[in-house]
């Protein structure tokens, strides 16, 4: 991996944690539960335009995914991180 990939795949970190705080951790870890993701692909992902938000989302498709597979703590994780949402959108909506 070269210095650029690491420096994009730190840029990608920081920016999921201040964007998404605790929410981000929470997604990462659901999709190093359903396998992580491939090398190759991870590159891919951290030089897109908003590689954070592209990792986010497939956190919260893994989350439901292993709810859907009976897994009650990833239900739990994706009713919160969806809470979540809904109060930033209202708080952003001026509600």
């Amino acid at each position: 991996m070269t210095n650029d990939e690491k420096f994009s795949q730190a840029k990608t970190e920081q920016s999921g944690k201040a964007r998404y705080g605790d929410r981000w951790q929470a997604a990462i870890d659901a999709i190093g539960r359903q396998g992580g993701v491939s090398e190759a692909n991870m590159r891919q992902i951290v030089t897109a335009p908003d590689a954070a938000g592209l990792l986010y989302n497939m956190g919260k498709e893994a989350l439901l995914h292993q709810s859907d597979n009976g897994d009650t703590e990833s239900e739990r994780l994706y009713r919160q991180l969806r809470a979540d949402e809904r109060e930033q959108f209202r708080r952003d909506r001026g509600r």
